[in-house]
């Protein structure tokens, strides 16, 4: 997949791996609102990617420069994922964070 414009990416995905649309929605909440930029509106494009994202290829003009990051997934496991994983750490606490209050 590619997407134009003042964000440009290369997506690669694999449609054997399946997203809930739940996901993009959850994403979606976790961003505040932007004028110039509302990533919330990427993210109802993901949707219409079909599988699970591999490979990302971004690049962001600001300015004169030319910001370019990969992103690349190196395993799958299809295992249930203990409730430890999500478990705050024991000596950390959770706050919330400052964007979202």
């Amino acid at each position: 997949y590619a997407v134009e414009g003042m964000l440009e990416m290369e997506i690669w995905a694999a449609p054997d791996l399946k997203v809930p649309e739940l996901y993009y929605e959850a994403l979606k909440m976790s961003v505040p609102a932007n004028a110039v930029f509302d990533v919330r509106k990427l993210f109802d494009e993901f949707k219409k990617v079909d599988g699970m994202t591999l490979k990302t290829v971004t690049t962001m003009k600001l300015l004169d420069m030319d910001v370019k990051t990969e992103t690349v997934v190196t395993s799958v496991e299809r295992t249930p994922i203990p409730r430890s994983v999500f478990q705050v750490p024991e000596g950390y606490k959770q706050v919330p964070a400052e964007m979202l209050r």
